[in-house]
Formats: C-alpha cells, sequence, structure tokens
C-alpha cells in the first residue's frame, strides 16, 4: 500500500527535526589561558575606606572585611594560547558582587570557597587577533574558587565575531589557585566568513 502525501511529509519533518536536534550549536571550541596580571578588587561597603586587592603571580594582598554584595572586581588578564602558552590577547572586564548569600558579608581573610555564596554580575571583553568577544552573565564566584567551571553567554563580539553567539566557560587551571584560567569558548561562528577564516580556526 502506498504512503499518502501526507505520511511522507511527516516522515520527512520528523527526520530533518531529529538530524537537527543531534547538530551541534557551535560551528567552533577556542580553547586559551588567562593569566592574571592587573587586577583589582574593593568594595562600596567600606566606610570610610575601600579595601584593595592586587592579583597576579606574585600571590595577592588580602581583600580585608565586608566581601559581599556592593564588592567589585577590575580584570586586565594576559590571554595566551592553551597549548604552547604562545601570547594571544588580553580581557578586560569587571564583576559586581550582587549577593553573598543569606547572612552578613563576610570578614575575614580571603580563603577560597569560604564565606558567601558570591554571586557576580560579570562583563568580560576578550580581544584577540580577529576581533573582540564580549562575555556576559552571572558568575558564581564561590563555586569558581572550589574549582568549579562556570559558564556564561557570550552576547557579541567585533571583527570576525560581529555576528558571534554561545558560551564560555572559565574553570581555575592549575586548581587551588585564582591566577590562572582555562577559558573555553563554544561558539557559532558568522555565517559569511570563509572556512578556516581566523576567527573560525581553533587556535
Amino acid at each position: 500500500m502506498q504512503k499518502s502525501t501526507t505520511d511522507m511529509l511527516l516522515g520527512m519533518c520528523v527526520a530533518l527535526s531529529s538530524s537537527v536536534a543531534l547538530a551541534s550549536p557551535f560551528d567552533t571550541t577556542l580553547t586559551v589561558r588567562e593569566i592574571s596580571q592587573h587586577s583589582y578588587a574593593g568594595s562600596v561597603n567600606q566606610v570610610p575606606a575601600n579595601p584593595t586587592v592586587e592579583l597576579g603571580l606574585m600571590g595577592a594582598t588580602p581583600i580585608g572585611p565586608g566581601r559581599g554584595a556592593g564588592s567589585y572586581f577590575f580584570t586586565n588578564n594576559a590571554v595566551n594560547k592553551y597549548n604552547t602558552n604562545a601570547p594571544l590577547g588580553s580581557v578586560h572586564g569587571m564583576c559586581w558582587t550582587v549577593s553573598h548569600g543569606e547572612g552578613a558579608p563576610y570578614v575575614g581573610p580571603p580563603l577560597p570557597g569560604v564565606g558567601g555564596p558570591f554571586l557576580a554580575s560579570c562583563d568580560l571583553t576578550y580581544v584577540l587577533p580577529a576581533g573582540t568577544i564580549h562575555v556576559s552573565g552571572l558568575l558564581n564566584q564561590t563555586a569558581l574558587e572550589l574549582d568549579n567551571p562556570q559558564t556564561l553567554p557570550v552576547v557579541g563580539g567585533t571583527g570576525a565575531y560581529s555576528k558571534v553567539a554561545g558560551q564560555m566557560t572559565l574553570i581555575q587551571d592549575p586548581p587551588g589557585q585564582p591566577v590562572t584560567y582555562k577559558t573555553v569558548f563554544k561558539i557559532a561562528c558568522a555565517r559569511d566568513l570563509p572556512p578556516g577564516a581566523l576567527g573560525c580556526t581553533p587556535f
């Protein structure tokens, strides 16, 4: 018995939807290493003086009392190729802590995972050879300090990334220290870029 036109169309639609569901929405995975260089933190909830901290390869100056909602963090980090550690670009941005949990702001030394949980709203711009990638979203600082990966949306960019969409995952690498990070972008590149274009080629 022959199938009706309706049955055949329904079968084609099911097959097409299944193939679409199995396909990844991301064209490219870019993996880089972030290295803290000039990052500064403080808090608007300290009166009269705001504590500051500088993080770098030589260590960190303690943040001081009052870590909680109203704390801020400005970052200017180097971005290197992950496998070779060759210089690639930089990242610049800031995070505002918007929540420190149910209790009062944490008072004490900045120990990983202590206090909070601290949630921060972050805006970061990654400056790469083919353009910039802009990341914006909510970051669980406490989870990151305990070596749990954090994923934020990629919301746009410039140059080869002017039509980019996707996500960025950040984790401390090696574990246990807030100095170097493994950063993985999973992005859909602009459709009008030729195959092998710099922005769509893994580093």
